[in-house]
């Protein structure tokens, strides 16, 4: 059964990753926690997590993974009560699979259950205490629970530098994602200076070509664009390309919206055949990552078309706007505020080409969905735009009106 199967692949794995990290010393016998769970019979203490053992020929009786993980909890906390060692390795990594698995609640709270335990058993000055001071944090900024998260970031920053030293490695990754958190909370100087100090870490440590240091300058890179910083944003995302590949990324996601940031870089600096170049080599990751449907697809779409806008194209810019509307109304419908921009942006091309009639339906139908999300200071740019094309139509009374 694909249980049975997932159970083997995880106890074979919990036995190398324990072996090659565990450095903990037990606190009852004095062996460690791989010792520990190399002697007991992998499988036996976890037949209870398969409601349908020994019905292996009944068709349909596979479980879930996340199916697997509900039912496994009890016999974690159960059966490995007496190896409280071996069980917080076990607890770990159940709390990794679920939010492997965007099972952001219950990894959030399995997360604090591994912190509770970690420091009854190891103390609050042990390196799997400032571990787990880290993942919490990301596990509550997941959730949105961003007062909580922000505490407990700065409790991670302290509990690193005392338990791995002044200048540690680890610290770098607890002031980038930090910063991650800062950023999507609109706090782009918090997030400007975090970024600069686990990219200082990082380059103290002489690990400056690595994927990480790539990743922390293009989420810098982000921070400096919204503090109007575009120049020194536009070095540091060239620089994230340029390490990306020496780091094995190349052909990854993540290139593909490096490449989508460089592209509105340049944009900014009016480098528009460089702009085009990189945002379709954004265009295709997106696509062979993600799908010609995805949101992210659209919104490489979207600034496609800003970018052909500047190239006074536009016949190609009118496609790629269609192209991204369809597809975010089939994702998200047609009452939001990304719909309601690109229909918006329709109707100024349009008019553009001197197509006022198609200008004013497109900005009609933006007003509409801008007032249908309540988002009055675009309703009422979308209204001067109506104006605009209207007097252009010589309908004069009627742009009066709608003025």
């Amino acid at each position: 059964m694909l249980c049975a199967l997932i159970l083997l692949l995880l106890f074979g794995g919990i036995t190398t990753t324990t072996c090659a990290n565990s450095r903990t010393k037990s606190a009852y016998t004095g062996t460690t926690a791989c010792q520990k769970l190399k002697a007991s019979p992998p499988l036996v203490s976890f037949q209870s997590a398969d409601p349908y053992e020994g019905y292996d020929t009944i068709p349909g009786k596979d479980l879930t993974l996340e199916e697997f993980l509900f039912q496994s909890l009890p016999a974690i906390r159960e059966d490995l009560a007496n190896q409280p060692e071996v069980q917080l390795e076990m607890l770990e990594i159940m709390s990794k699979l679920y939010n492997r698995l965007s099972m952001k609640k219950e990894g959030y709270e399995l997360s604090k259950e591994v912190l509770d335990s970690t420091r009854n058993h190891l103390g609050s000055h042990s390196p799997k205490y400032a571990d787990g001071l880290f993942i919490l944090a990301g596990a509550a900024a997941d959730l949105e629970k961003f007062v909580e998260a922000d505490s407990l970031f700065q409790l991670a920053l302290t509990a690193n530098r005392e338990v791995y030293g002044f200048r540690p490695k680890h610290l770098s990754v607890v002031y980038n994602d930090y910063g991650i958190m800062a950023y999507t909370q609109g706090k782009s100087v918090l997030a400007d200076s975090l970024y600069r100090e686990s990219l200082r870490i990082m380059r103290i440590n002489q690990i400056p070509d690595t994927a990480n240091y790539a990743q922390t300058l293009s989420n810098h890179a982000q921070a400096l664009q919204a503090l109007g910083k575009v120049e020194e944003a536009y070095y540091a995302t060239l620089k994230a390309v340029k390490i990306l590949p020496l780091a094995g990324l190349d052909k990854t996601l993540y290139m593909a919206h490096t490449y989508h940031r460089l592209a509105g870089l340049l944009l900014a600096k009016d480098s528009i055949e460089s702009a085009i170049d990189y945002q379709q080599k954004a265009l295709d990751g997106f696509k062979n990552y993600l799908g010609p449907r995805d949101h992210f697809y659209a919104l490489g779409l979207y600034q496609l078309a800003k970018i052909q806008e500047a190239q006074r194209d536009y016949s190609a810019q009118e496609k790629s706007l269609m192209e991204s509307a369809d597809i975010i109304a089939e994702i998200y419908g047609t009452q939001n505020r990304n719909y309601a921009a690109i229909l918006s942006a329709l109707g100024t091309s349009m008019h553009r080409q001197g197509k006022y009639e198609e200008a004013i339906r497109w900005q009609n139908q933006a007003l509409e969905t801008f007032e249908g999300v309540r988002d009055s200071a675009k309703a009422a740019v979308t209204l001067l735009k109506i104006a605009s094309s209207m007097i252009f139509e010589e309908e004069f009374d009627e742009a009066r009106l709608a003025i």
